[in-house]
């Protein structure tokens, strides 16, 4: 219960879909999937530790004759594994690839592999997809600040991708989203927020006046900055969590 939370993919892609497309979303964290929906296309994105359960889900609807769409890391770092469960792969990010895939789909030229660039400049998150789960949810917005980690640390899909870059969204798209929620706990879902030092000194500077509470998870290289870790609390940081 306690990662009982919007799925904020599903916003970012809801808002990337061009309006002449009717959509639909499952959470099947919270409900049934309905295998009889009335629908074209399948999306699902996939991480590493719900893989198996997605291939479940899109083995039922190929079965039923649909188009599945697979991305997220898991996709974007083992295509050759999602192509044997899915008809399309997004490796990478959508923002760039995904109304043209969709276009393809509908003119019957679409291809198997579509490689998303980095990008984040899509606007607002569109969390009318999950308007009917939000009691389901805990009272938490998900916020993202940016994509990728300075680290390099071997284990770490993040950095599989990313390289050890780091790249983040405007602040004034980020004060907006925050602005509109009707939430007043926030988790930022960067891997490492701080990657960029000196934007996020000025992003807490400005998130202050918002009287906001915020969690998001960090690296324990963090501790050796006091000066930031004071900026965190009192821009409303109530929580961090550090993976070992």
């Amino acid at each position: 219960k306690s990662w009982l939370m919007e799925p904020l993919t599903i916003a970012v892609l809801n808002q990337l879909t061009p309006g002449q497309y009717a959509r639909e979303f499952f959470d099947d964290r919270v409900e049934a999937v309905d295998y009889d929906t009335e629908t074209d296309v399948i999306a699902i994105t996939v991480e590493t530790y719900t893989a198996r359960r997605a291939y479940a889900i899109a083995r039922r609807f190929r079965d039923r004759g649909k188009l599945v769409i697979m991305g997220g890391y898991h996709a974007t770092l083992r295509p050759e594994e999602i192509l044997e469960h899915a008809d399309i792969v997004v490796q990478g990010n959508a923002e760039t690839v995904w109304a043209r895939l969709l276009a393809e789909i509908e003119s019957g030229t679409f291809q198997p592999v579509y490689k998303g660039m980095l990008s984040l400049d899509y606007g607002m998150p569109d969390r009318s997809i999950y308007q009917d789960k939000l009691k389901k949810y805990l009272p938490i917005s998900l916020v993202e600040i940016g994509r990728g980690c300075h680290h390099n640390c071997e284990f770490c899909s993040i950095q599989a991708y990313y390289a050890g870059s780091y790249q983040h969204r405007r602040i004034e798209d980020i004060l907006a989203e925050i602005r509109q929620s009707p939430n007043r706990i926030f988790f930022f879902v960067d891997d490492s927020i701080f990657s960029d030092p000196v934007f996020a000194r000025e992003l807490f500077r400005q998130i202050t006046p918002l009287r906001i509470i915020w969690v998001t998870q960090v690296t324990l290289d963090i501790a050796r900055d006091v000066a930031l870790l004071k900026l965190m609390k009192q821009s409303g940081c109530a929580m961090i969590l550090i993976g070992f």
